[in-house]
Order: structure tokens, then C-alpha cells, then sequence
């Protein structure tokens, strides 16, 4: 078994660099380098300046206020401006925070 294995000589890791002679890495190196890349093509991404993640939903928050104060229930309001309701809930605890923070 042994005179089928050789030594990666790309990226010497350690004991860990034997891979089979049949061209197969064992899976924990496989792993490594995929990390690598993935983490290498995020880098490149951020260096461009490529905003990466879930684009954020707008919540017209004046709106949804002016329902709310109309008598609607968040479940309504959130139905009309067709935002999820933790969407809404997050949006208005938010607006209440920044007005707290402005006010003298």
C-alpha cells in the first residue's frame, strides 16, 4: 500500500499531503483547499468592493405607521406594503431606537 502513495509536492501540509496514487485526495485535504479557495475568492470579492449577503428588503415605515395608527394589526400592515411580519417588526423597533436617540 504504501509504494501507491506519494507526497503532494503543490503544498506540502504536513503528514496529511499522501494522496493515492489513483489521483483521489483523501477528503480532510480536499476539504482544506476548497476552504482556501472559497476564502480567497471572498478576499477578492471585498477588495472590489462587492457587497455580498442578502439584499436588504425597504420598509416604508412612515406607512406603516399611518396604518397602524389607523387601526390595522401588524399582520395587516405587513400584508398591505407585502413585507414579511418580522420584516415590519424589526423595521418599526428600529425607527422607535433612532428616534430615541435623536430626540434632545
Amino acid at each position: 500500500m504504501v509504494d501507491r502513495l506519494h507526497l503532494c509536492a503543490q503544498k506540502p501540509i504536513g503528514p496529511r499531503a499522501v494522496i493515492p496514487s489513483d489521483g483521489h485526495a483523501p477528503s480532510d485535504h480536499a476539504r482544506r483547499r476548497l476552504i482556501e479557495q472559497t476564502n480567497a475568492g471572498l478576499d477578492r470579492a471585498k477588495r472590489k468592493g462587492v457587497r455580498l449577503g442578502r439584499p436588504q428588503t425597504r420598509v416604508d415605515v412612515w406607512q406603516a405607521e399611518r396604518l397602524l395608527a389607523g387601526g390595522a394589526s401588524l399582520r395587516k400592515v405587513a400584508d398591505e406594503l407585502r413585507v414579511p411580519l418580522g420584516t415590519l417588526h424589526r423595521a418599526l423597533e428600529r425607527s422607535k431606537k433612532g428616534d430615541d436617540q435623536t430626540a434632545p
